[in-house]
């Protein structure tokens, strides 16, 4: 890969340029980050791939626009990327759905451990509303996609302490959240 080699800012003004294989030496270094994001924010890894390849389309449609400002080219991606994926998840939400017919719940069998994971996995999904965008985004950087602190500190173009410092924050929150949530739920 000659790209590896070459300074991210020479591919990128290759790629305004119009150079193809600059193109997609972008894509092929970034579209894997960039899809691992969006399938932790979607929880479906095909409609990921879809959306991350509209994020590709947007970055194309883009690029002659992109100004380096000393940020990350990743964090210009992962602002796209994010954008992209709260339209997604606004239409999604004004989808129309069958409501649960709560007479049937009695013949359910108990629910086993994957299912018991599933919906703890979703309850801090939902609970994540609370935290700042910066936080969730620090969060599953950092455990959706196991990133090192060093790594998101990179991508988003901030300091190693300001990502521990969003992380810790977000954790405190998210875990004040939850118990005050678990607190709610009357004892069985």
């Amino acid at each position: 890969m000659r790209w590896a080699a070459e300074p991210e800012s020479l591919v990128i003004a290759r790629a305004k340029a119009g150079e193809r294989d600059a193109i997609g030496a972008l894509y092929e270094r970034y579209a894997p980050q960039i899809q691992r994001y969006i399938a932790s924010r979607l929880g479906d890894p095909v409609q990921a791939e879809d959306v991350c390849a509209d994020v590709f389309v947007k970055v194309l449609e883009s690029l002659a626009r992109y100004e380096d400002r000393g940020w990350p080219f990743s964090a210009w991606l992962y602002r796209i990327a994010y954008a992209r994926t709260v339209d997604v998840l606004r239409q999604s939400r004004r989808r129309h759905s069958v409501p649960l017919d709560e007479g049937q719940l009695g013949a359910l069998e108990p629910p086993d451990e994957a299912i018991m994971s599933r919906i703890a996995y979703h309850e801090i999904k939902d609970a994540m509303d609370i935290l700042t965008r910066e936080q969730r985004l620090v969060l599953r950087l950092r455990f959706d996609e196991d990133r090192s602190l060093a790594e998101i500190a990179d991508a988003l173009g901030r300091t190693i302490g300001s990502v521990k410092a969003l992380q810790h924050r977000g954790l405190l929150r998210l875990a004040q959240e939850l118990g005050s949530q678990a607190a709610l739920v009357p004892a069985v």
